[in-house]
């Protein structure tokens, strides 16, 4: 069976060949270093010999050799969907340095980067008060060269059948990651509510202008990553929740879905109290069931298995990074003993193989996964 029909039958509730594996990202150089027998910015090096005529050639011929080496590496990893990469900032802009750490997004927010991680956190925000909510306007989603670059993706995807998967912003994590902290945004939400919808209201515009325009360049399946639990629990009181972001999580999946898309929530912690709302949406699947956060997937399997596809549950925090291979090995065999029967399940980490996770343990599950994710014949 081809990746494209093991997918779509997984997201159908129905069992394929075998179990989907996948991944959402894979920012480990070991990994690719291991697979393909380089880093990605090492072999995007060894390719760029041209010289620029302009920015959008460049950024498109970027976009087609990482999209190469990646789908090389996803492939021989026996992975069934692509990550393709979101909307990148219009032609001309750049962010506004403060120090050799530290720059001003698009959005307006602050943010700082840890050559430690190789990760980037929001240190300011350009909302704190209700006039500036006021003020405050999103970046244009329609901005020249927002997508120039998914064509060359969508094309390397499907040129071994495999779904092309993009990720646009849900309503609270990206509002609180690029426009106002949490506490701000509650405080919005109690005083000033119509203030704290017009925020998160411009974050999920912007998203469904994206979503819209991936959609009809041959993406496959939309993923709205909307991180709204910690370990212990939800962002929001589930009042909170239901009232401010499940309208427009349910706004952005109906537009999604009318357009032909499979669509699936990225959320880590533990979300129990908001997972009704969430699943009541019209979701086809959920990503991460973060197993550190108690998040138990036979728990939701047998709750919700009828009406979402379970994508992920191999645990980032502790198996992958600190684990050894046959830790590894009994998670993914429990998985898939749990979460397979009936179909509706798709092997995945709990959120992305990042820097800390051992490469060894990235390869072993995904082997796992292709050697016990069989499902029995059927006459």
């Amino acid at each position: 069976m081809k990746p494209m029909e093991r997918v779509l039958r997984a997201f159908s509730l129905e069992e394929p060949d075998r179990v989907p594996v996948w991944e959402g990202w894979i920012t480990n150089d070991g990994v690719y270093e291991a697979v393909i027998g380089c880093s990605l910015d090492r072999y995007l090096e060894e390719f760029l010999t041209r010289k620029v005529v302009s920015e959008r050639e460049d950024r498109i011929r970027r976009a087609r050799i990482l999209a190469e080496a990646q789908i090389k590496c996803y492939r021989r990893l026996g992975l069934d969907m692509s990550p393709i990469w979101g909307p990148a900032p219009p032609y001309g802009w750049k962010p506004v340095k403060i120090d050799d750490r530290t720059f001003i997004t698009e959005t307006g927010a602050i943010h700082r980067y840890s050559p430690k991680s190789h990760q980037t956190w929001v240190v300011d925000y350009p909302v704190k008060t209700p006039e500036d909510a006021k003020r405050y306007v999103y970046p244009d989603p329609h901005a020249p060269g927002r997508l120039d670059h998914i064509e060359a993706l969508v094309k390397e995807a499907h040129k071994y059948d495999m779904p092309a998967v993009i990720e646009v912003g849900g309503g609270l994590e990206y509002t609180i990651e690029e426009i106002i902290s949490l506490p701000n945004l509650i405080v919005l939400m109690f005083r000033y509510p119509s203030l704290a919808r017009r925020l998160i209201n411009m974050v999920v515009d912007f998203s469904i202008e994206i979503g819209k325009a991936a959609i009809d360049m041959g993406v496959d399946v939309i993923e709205i990553s909307n991180d709204s639990g910690y370990v212990s629990g939800p962002m929001l009181s589930p009042k909170l929740f239901h009232e401010f972001i499940t309208p427009t999580l349910e706004r952005q999946v109906k537009v999604f879905k009318k357009r032909g898309a499979i669509v699936f929530v990225h959320c880590d912690g533990n979300v129990y109290p908001i997972l009704d709302d969430m699943v009541s949406t019209g979701i086809d699947g959920w990503h991460a069931i973060e197993p550190q956060a108690g998040m138990d997937i036979g728990y939701v399997k047998e709750k919700y298995g009828d009406r979402i596809c379970l994508i992920g549950n191999i645990g980032v925090s502790h198996t992958l990074p600190f684990g050894g291979e046959e830790d590894v090995l009994r998670e993914v065999k429990e998985r898939i003993e749990v979460a397979a029967p009936g179909g509706g399940y798709i092997l995945a980490s709990s959120n992305s193989i990042h820097r800390g996770v051992k490469p060894s343990n990235a390869i072993a599950m995904y082997r796992a996964g292709r050697k016990y994710g069989a499902y029995p014949k059927r006459q």
